[in-house]
């Protein structure tokens, strides 16, 4: 699928996979980095906090970019915004009513420190 807007940002996608249980039972994660194109990010502008997933975790950045570029649980660094975690699963538009797809998902991102 490609898309009608250009993809004019490189950020840095940090992709955590676990690769096993340590002798506690906690999972151990193995984390890869990549360079990916987004089409771009915003900050949700409301008097309300937009919040995303089970958690409801409130959501500081939104990222523009291609379906199947962001899972729930990896991380992003952006220029000028430090790493976020990505929660919630990405929200596609493509089968809207009107038959118009944008070939991009509105990925949601929460500040690591919180």
């Amino acid at each position: 699928m490609t898309t009608p807007f250009p993809l004019r940002h490189t950020v840095r996608k940090i992709s955590r996979t676990i690769t096993g249980r340590n002798k506690l039972g906690n999972a151990v994660t193995e984390e890869t980095t990549s360079e990916v194109r987004v089409a771009g990010w915003a900050q949700p502008s409301s008097d309300e906090p937009k919040q995303a997933g089970h958690e409801r975790l409130t959501v500081d950045l939104e990222i523009y970019a291609p379906p199947e570029t962001f899972n729930e649980g990896d991380a992003v660094d952006i220029p000028g915004y430090g790493t976020l975690e990505v929660i919630g699963h990405p929200e596609n538009y493509s089968h809207s009513p009107f038959g118009w797809d944008p070939g991009l998902v509105v990925v949601n991102t929460r500040r690591k420190d919180r």
